[in-house]
């Protein structure tokens, strides 16, 4: 089995089954077939930050820890803002701190027939469905703080100017869609 989406080259691995009827086992430290996978996937809209060199650090540090493998993958999907020089500047600095990772580095806009199929997929079985929620309500229908959406200064979300309700009981198509110039 390959991962459909994400790192499509490198199979993913299955935990040795449990001994005894209904016993669940997570993998552990001595199953020889896991290896560990870790990534870091900035955006390119600027230089990096000393969290994102943190996160990278930390990553990197696990898979090398683990005789695994740390991946780069770049989440270039938001065309007005990501840039290729941020993106050189980017690598440039991970390099710097002596991360390295394997090529070729994944881009995520390289890769939009991929989230066309599987959300073609998705349609065909009839599982995706729109959501016209303000933020506002989702905000309050999660039942912890830190998991509702929030910008990176921690504040909440505006709600986007233009959004309507469809008449209830109507059913729309999912408004987001990949694209080759990028979500629309």
């Amino acid at each position: 089995m390959r991962f459909a989406l994400d790192n499509a080259d490198l199979p993913i691995p299955r935990p040795k089954p449990a001994e005894g009827p209904g016993k669940r086992r997570l993998p552990g430290p001595d199953d020889a077939d896991m290896k560990t996978i870790t990534r870091f996937a900035p955006s390119p809209t600027g230089p990096l930050h000393l969290g994102h060199a943190h996160s990278a650090l930390f990553g990197w540090t696990a898979a090398r820890d683990r005789g695994g493998v740390f991946l780069l993958r770049i989440e270039d999907i938001d065309s007005g803002r990501c840039r290729p020089e941020f993106e050189r500047q980017l690598m440039d600095d991970m390099s710097w701190l002596g991360l390295t990772w394997p090529d070729p580095v994944r881009r995520q806009s390289e890769h939009f027939d991929d989230y066309r199929a599987a959300l073609d997929r998705l349609e065909a079985l009839g599982v995706t469905y729109s959501c016209f929620c303000t933020r506002k309500e989702i905000e309050g229908k999660s039942p912890v703080p830190a998991m509702r959406p929030t910008a990176p200064t921690g504040r909440s979300i505006p709600e986007p100017a233009g959004i309507s309700r469809p008449p209830s009981g109507q059913r729309v198509k999912p408004p987001v869609r990949p694209s080759p110039s990028g979500w629309t």
